[in-house]
């Protein structure tokens, strides 16, 4: 587990005037979310009213999976 994520993008009040939506992706536990750029690509085809905001935690263990503390400490940071 990468001790620290990646949330690439700022929801400050001037941009949210400038956009209708917000989008937030997160990639899964055992990838790493290379797929975050393409959406925003194509949701960028035809508007650039639409936030598009990406989650990278990295790849996470098996290991960090099986013990609570560790999956919850993912979970914190997201939150924050």
């Amino acid at each position: 587990m990468n001790s620290q994520p990646e949330a690439c993008g700022d929801l400050s009040e001037s941009t949210t005037k400038k956009t209708k939506h917000v989008v937030v992706t997160v990639h899964g536990i055992r990838t790493f979310g290379q797929w975050q750029e393409r959406l925003e690509e194509l949701l960028h085809i035809d508007t650039d009213d639409i936030k598009v905001l990406h989650y990278k935690f990295g790849r996470f263990s098996v290991i960090a999976f099986l013990i609570p503390f560790l999956r919850w400490l993912a979970t914190r940071q997201f939150r924050k």
